[in-house]
């Protein structure tokens, strides 16, 4: 039976709208009994065809069934396997396509860029396609320019994403996005912030994806003042009633600590979905809020938005916080009810939940109830006995999971360390310390920090000073554990020496170290504490509890009666007025 080549045209461009394999198979058919094969449009869409339906190999057979390939069919075979990501193959097609003379069109190197940024190409492929585009005279494309920015950016190699990015002419609202979406993504948010602010002086009508990244960043850098200038943007562009936008503007006050803020615009969101309900939970759960959390777990609840992983581990954080044994079991419960106990955050929150109850016996009823163990588990589990020093069991879980496949990650060996401090077992210490080196993991703060600590319990300070020497990343928590190794041992001067170094090098103190501080000037009868406390001020920590203890212990060592009655009235005021405001929000 004689059909036209017009309607198998067509019936193709169906199959491929429905992704229709079945069909398309029976159209190849009649392509061949009609002896249309030679016919590169047909043959072309058949490549996109089976491309789209993830048959790579029939794509091929199609292709190379073609006597004489088009650009537009080696088009649609490096497409093919761009976009399944086998970006190597395309690359050789492409070099294949050169070597046969067939002149390149816009289409196959936009194939390959955008194919290439979903597993993140490396540096010498990146420059390669880089250079082909200058080659064939494709950098005045607007289109080819920003997925080749595009490309740089989400690999990560933000250098010469830039550099394309200022030789760009005639940028648009894309050229910028890409580049913002970029620096979001590995953490370069003040930047992003900065190319926002370029981006708003050329005063381009701006999409809601380059709003989301745009929040995203402010969220990261904890930049409420941007946030709420962009916030206002969203108001008068009409875009804030957008679930998502308004999920995401949540979520930025939520992690800047202006949860008033976020709370209004959860109020005044329209619809909810669990991305709005998750924001404003995490960002009660991140700042400590547990009776929140709870109350709005079971609101959510009671509006019949079934619970996800992120917000099951928020609950279960809160139950710890505020020591409720009775919320942790309901919601246990009902995770055990709803699928989720084989998750594995959820797992080891549940875990971690019991661990800061104290049950131990419960933390391990979970562990050995799931079926696999991934390392997020073991570590709740192992910082569950560390934490309640249980040194033994931590090192007796440690050495089990040693006996499979799971590598230990850096929180799992900075908690073994602390066992074996405090069992007192240095040389087992020691020995794991030279598997950390071994492994490549002693230049982790936080591991480094654990040894720290272990040398300065047993009074091994000159150790620990070594170690901190030559550690290569001296974060906050390494400074803190030298600190409080001298004043533990009573090297209350050199440990207000090591506070003095810290700060010329611009590292902010927390509470933890600045409470230490203060106690070293009270055992050598400093009251330079007055200078710290000026910092504490400064720091927004007057209210922390610790730190007015040791405040008041400072002062009343100091036979400095007044000014520690002054200071004890003050905390206790600001913990009134902070605990008034955790009961607005409840409210």
């Amino acid at each position: 039976m004689y059909v036209s080549k017009e309607l198998i045209y067509g019936l193709l461009r169906e199959c491929i709208h429905k992704k229709d394999l079945k069909g398309g198979r029976r159209v190849q058919c009649i392509i061949i009994t009609n002896g249309f094969f030679q016919i590169n449009i047909l043959s072309n869409n058949l490549i996109r065809l089976y491309a789209s339906c993830g048959c790579l190999l029939e794509a091929n057979l199609v292709f190379c069934s073609i006597p004489q390939p088009s650009v537009l069919s080696w088009e649609a075979i490096i497409s093919a396997y761009a976009s399944s990501g086998r970006h190597d193959v395309a690359l050789t097609l492409y070099h294949t396509m050169n070597v046969e003379g067939i002149e390149v069109n816009r289409c196959i190197f936009l194939s390959i860029l955008k194919g290439s940024t979903s597993d993140g190409y490396g540096v010498k492929r990146g420059m390669i396609i880089h250079n082909e585009i200058m080659r064939n005279g494709f950098d005045s494309d607007k289109a080819v320019m920003n997925s080749l920015i595009d490309m740089y950016a989400k690999s990560g190699n933000l250098d010469e994403a830039q550099k394309v990015f200022d030789k760009t002419m005639n940028r648009d609202i894309v050229s910028f996005s890409v580049m913002i979406t970029g620096y979001t993504l590995h953490g370069y948010g003040s930047l992003a912030l900065s190319l926002f602010e370029k981006l708003h002086e050329q005063d381009e009508k701006l999409d809601k994806v380059t709003f989301l990244t745009t929040l995203k960043a402010c969220s990261n850098e904890a930049s409420v003042r941007q946030g709420r200038l962009i916030h206002g943007e969203l108001i008068e562009s009409g875009f804030e009633s957008a679930m998502l936008i308004g999920s995401a503007v949540i979520d930025m006050y939520a992690k800047c600590g202006s949860l008033e803020e976020a709370q209004r615009t959860f109020d005044i969101l329209q619809n909810r979905n669990i991305i709005s309900w998750g924001a404003l939970i995490s960002g009660y759960a991140q700042h400590g809020y547990g009776n929140v959390v709870l109350q709005l777990y079971n609101e959510m609840v009671m509006s019949n938005i079934v619970p996800d992983k992120v917000i099951f581990a928020c609950a279960l954080k809160a139950c710890g916080s505020i020591q409720s044994i009775v919320h942790g079991k309901y919601i246990h419960n009902q995770i055990i009810r709803m699928g989720h106990i084989s998750d594995p955050i959820v797992s080891s929150a549940l875990i971690d939940m019991y661990g800061n109850f104290g049950s131990l016996n419960e933390a391990q009823k979970v562990f050995d109830s799931l079926p696999v163990q991934v390392v997020a588990i073991w570590n709740a589990l192992i910082c569950s006995y560390t934490r309640h020093n249980q040194g033994h069991s931590a090192l007796k879980h440690f050495q089990e999971m040693q006996k499979g496949t799971i590598k230990p990650n850096n929180a799992i060996l900075a908690s073994v360390l602390k066992a074996c401090s405090t069992i007192g077992d240095t040389m087992q210490g020691l020995i794991l310390y030279d598997q950390v080196i071994r492994s490549g993991m002693n230049s982790d703060a936080i591991v480094g920090s654990s040894v720290v600590d272990m040398y300065s319990n047993h009074g091994a300070i000159q150790e620990a000073q070594k170690l901190f020497d030559i550690s290569p990343k001296k974060d906050v928590v390494l400074w803190g554990s030298l600190i409080v190794g001298y004043g533990q041992n009573g090297y209350g001067l050199l440990a207000l020496l090591v506070f003095e170094k810290m700060q010329k090098k611009h590292v902010k103190p927390s509470s933890f170290i600045f409470s230490s501080v203060l106690k070293s000037c009270t055992m050598i009868g400093a009251l330079e504490g007055q200078l710290i406390y000026d910092q504490i001020l400064k720091n927004g920590l007057e209210s922390d509890v610790i730190i007015g203890n040791a405040l008041v212990n400072l002062y009343s060592t100091c036979e400095s009666l007044e000014e520690a009655r002054n200071i004890f009235d003050r905390v206790v005021k600001l913990g009134d007025s902070r605990l008034q405001c955790g009961q607005k929000f409840s409210s």
